[in-house]
């Protein structure tokens, strides 16, 4: 879900994380605002974000890693447009 700045796979909670995944970004961004009541934010977010795409039964680091950003991009504007 993150990597650090040299390109090598680490904890999204990391210090060293430099680069993320959607799901990645939304656990770093919950966890500092939210503390331990994060994973629930984010699991919500992606099922909103699946659902509104027609995709409620995939997930966004499978899309991300097989389909690409630009995809997820596409994902989170159709959502929030919706």
């Amino acid at each position: 879900m993150a990597r650090t700045a040299n390109g090598r796979p680490c904890d999204c909670r990391d210090v060293a994380a430099a680069r993320f995944c959607a799901i990645g970004a939304l656990y770093r961004a919950s966890g500092d605002l939210l503390g331990e009541e994060a994973f629930q934010f984010v699991f919500r977010t992606e099922k909103f974000v699946l659902r509104a795409n027609n995709r409620p039964h995939d997930s966004l680091p499978r899309i991300n890693d097989q389909e690409g950003h630009a995809v997820i991009v596409a994902m989170f504007k159709r959502a929030l447009a919706g």
